[in-house]
């Protein structure tokens, strides 16, 4: 597994422990400094999918990137036991300073068994100050 499955899928872990799966920011987190936003989704979130059913999850991301010059956004989609149904690189796209507004999108197939929740993280990469910071946000699918 490499590196940025691992470090992807640790961040999805740690929004769900931090936010509660409901995409809001840590208590913590510093206000102002970076924001990641999901202004639209395909399909919608609510929807509740199908296990064996090929999707697409198609978004539109709002984002404000002021820690750092660059950075990218990744869309990592996980079952409910944090397993990855992506297979190969998630994808992503680059940022810079500022903010904007990108698309991103992946496919899965959800297994045919095993499956009860899918879970669908877009996280906020940036260098900025003397380590790497991220922030995510989170979709969530129940599967029947």
């Amino acid at each position: 597994m490499s590196s940025r499955i691992v470090q992807l899928a640790f961040v999805a872990a740690a929004v769900v422990g931090i936010s509660g799966c409901d995409g809001s920011s840590s208590p913590s987190e510093p206000a102002g400094l970076n924001d990641l936003t999901v202004v639209s989704i395909t399909p919608p979130q609510g929807t509740t999918l199908s296990a064996g059913q090929a999707v697409t999850f198609d978004a539109t991301l709002r984002y404000t990137l002021s820690a750092g010059a660059a950075g990218e956004i990744s869309i990592v989609i996980q079952d409910q036991d944090d397993v990855v149904l992506q297979t190969g690189v998630q994808p992503a796209v680059p940022v810079t300073a500022g903010s904007g507004v990108v698309n991103l999108s992946d496919s899965v197939t959800i297994p045919a068994s095993g499956v009860s929740l899918v879970r669908v993280f877009f996280a906020l990469f940036f260098d900025g100050g003397g380590g790497r910071t991220d922030i995510a946000t989170v979709v969530t699918y129940d599967v029947s």
